[in-house]
């Protein structure tokens, strides 16, 4: 039964990746959503079939696009493929226990665009956060008010947090290194503390901390804060919230 419901898993994994890869490109570009992605060449941007929507190239159909002929990045495959992955793992993880990976499932759709969003443009997408927290809120309120206001806390403690490690971070360094914390940041971190609540969020935080250390060496030993070297705060959060997540 467990081997089923991983599969089935796996096989909502790979749906949910392709589109939120859609939705995250169209964000990331600025271009409104349509009945199916745009063309990856930014000096066209044509809209695609609506099979693009589906997985793996649109099983195979949308490989490039119909008028200048550019293919699709391959990197698309990989991640629908991590995230069928992540899924089937989230189900093993909670076996016998449906809500937790049902929260789990959703909770990951808007950390999975956020991050792809950051990486691309090294900017926290603050609409999808909105959206996440509103989640986050609300599946904590259908177990009662007690996780209500645990969701609640747990979201002022982590924004609290960041904010904080953020001011220390900028005190003791204030070279061009280092990966400054922002706004949008911090509202991340309210946003991933409402979802893991107080037994996750010092766990997210140490995490998190512990990615932007590591960040900021490989930034270093690449000899420069160039966009694509290490990885922004924004990613390093949704990172960190997607381990904790099915811990």
């Amino acid at each position: 039964m467990q081997v089923v419901e991983g599969l089935l898993a796996a096989a909502i994994g790979l749906f949910v990746g392709s589109a939120v890869w859609v939705v995250s490109r169209q964000r990331a570009t600025d271009r409104p959503l349509r009945a199916g992605g745009s063309c990856a060449n930014p000096r066209c941007g044509v809209p695609l079939p609506s099979a693009s929507w589906l997985p793996l190239f649109g099983f195979g159909r949308v490989r490039r696009c119909p008028v200048c002929a550019a293919a699709e990045p391959q990197g698309r495959v990989i991640f629908e493929l991590a995230v069928a992955g992540y899924y089937a793992l989230a189900v093993a993880r909670f076996a016998g226990d449906h809500l937790p990976h049902v929260a789990t499932l959703v909770f990951a759709v808007p950390l999975l665009v956020i991050l792809l969003i950051d990486r691309w443009t090294q900017v926290v997408d603050r609409e999808v956060v909105a959206a996440g927290f509103a989640v986050g809120i609300a599946l904590a309120a259908v177990n009662g008010r007690y996780a209500l206001f645990d969701a609640m806390i747990a979201a002022l403690a982590a924004a609290g947090a960041l904010t904080v490690a953020g001011w220390i971070a900028s005190a003791l360094d204030r070279s061009a290194r280092v990966v400054a914390v922002g706004r949008r940041d911090i509202y991340l971190a309210a946003m991933v503390g409402a979802m893991v609540r107080e037994t996750g969020v010092v766990g997210f935080l140490l995490l998190s901390v512990a990615l932007l250390g590591l960040s900021r060496v490989v930034i270093a030993g690449g000899g420069s804060a160039a966009p694509g070297v290490g990885l922004t705060v924004g990613a390093c959060l949704c990172v960190a919230a997607l381990t904790m997540i099915v811990r």
